[in-house]
């Protein structure tokens, strides 16, 4: 994770140096969800809707192409209504992240402003978590033993397609999946999977 971090800055710091660099900070809502596979079968919960905060820097590196780095604190979580031994079930995960993602975006210049589509892998965090279930609420733990909740990391990747307006106005929205197992390492089993996964609409700005 520090190593990924740091090669990220020094990338940051080595094309500053070159490109004239924007920022911008962009906001949103989240559709999360989780995709469960267990024994090669795979199902998903119902969507739970959240949000995203983002800060970004857009690095020009030759022509249409851009690196575009960012922090961003966001939501991921599900919420499931199940049935077992006849008796219904309903429940919400609510977790928080802080994540880094390193998008490349390639853009495509119009009249009034530029469309642009980006992909890129990015590290999160684990901050916080809930687990509302009836009439109880439990906080989770982020970890790798016995005794956590969630995996404390989750890495993976995003799209996006979007419009940026001349003025410096933009919109976008994206998809982004996790390829890390989110149960805690020591309390995996074999062929059970959780991966996170959002849909996600932003609008921010750029100068």
């Amino acid at each position: 994770m520090k190593k990924l971090l740091t090669i990220a800055l020094l990338c940051l710091t080595v094309l500053s140096l070159k490109a004239q660099v924007k920022y911008g900070l962009k906001a949103g809502v989240n559709f999360a969800n989780a995709t469960f596979k267990n024994a090669g079968l795979s199902t998903s919960p119902s969507s739970l809707t959240t949000f995203h905060v983002t800060g970004f820097a857009d690095i020009p590196i030759d022509g249409m192409f851009s690196f575009q780095p960012g922090i961003t604190y966001l939501g991921k979580g599900y919420k499931y209504d199940i049935t077992i031994n006849d008796s219904p079930e309903k429940g919400e995960t609510s977790l928080s992240y802080l994540e880094v993602p390193l998008n490349g975006i390639a853009y495509f210049p119009t009249r009034s402003g530029r469309l642009f589509i980006g992909a890129g892998p990015y590290m999160g965090i684990g901050i916080s978590g809930t687990l509302e279930q009836g009439n109880t609420e439990k906080d989770l733990k982020f970890g790798t033993g016995t005794d956590d909740d969630v995996s404390p990391i989750d890495l993976g990747l995003n799209f996006m397609l979007g419009y940026h307006l001349n003025g410096g106005l933009l919109f976008n929205g994206g998809y982004g999946f996790g390829f890390t197992n989110a149960i805690p390492k020591d309390k995996r089993a074999d062929d059970i999977k959780i991966n996170h996964k959002q849909f996600f609409l932003s609008l921010g700005y750029s100068f």
